[in-house]
């Protein structure tokens, strides 16, 4: 997420974002990497399960942007429906 961004709430990836998890690029945008979301675009979220293991996983993320973000993951857990 791009902090400080004038839309709230809003997902959005750096310039050229670079991801890889455990050492495969993952696609993070399905936009050219120079261009900018405008005040109605929005980034999604990859599906990085198929690049994962059990035990310990490493992301990284490199971009080349001016501006200042912040990067989390969410865990879940697939679940049974008399869970």
């Amino acid at each position: 997420m791009l902090l400080n961004d004038k839309v709230p709430f809003r997902m959005q990836w750096p310039q050229y974002a670079d991801l890889q998890v455990n050492g495969v690029p993952v696609r993070a945008i399905n936009r050219p990497g120079s261009q900018l979301l405008g005040t109605n675009g929005r980034d999604d979220g990859p599906i990085i399960t198929p690049c994962t293991r059990d035990g310990i996983n490493k992301i990284s993320l490199t971009g080349c942007d001016a501006r200042v973000f912040c990067f989390g993951v969410r865990i879940v857990q697939r679940r049974t429906v008399q869970q």
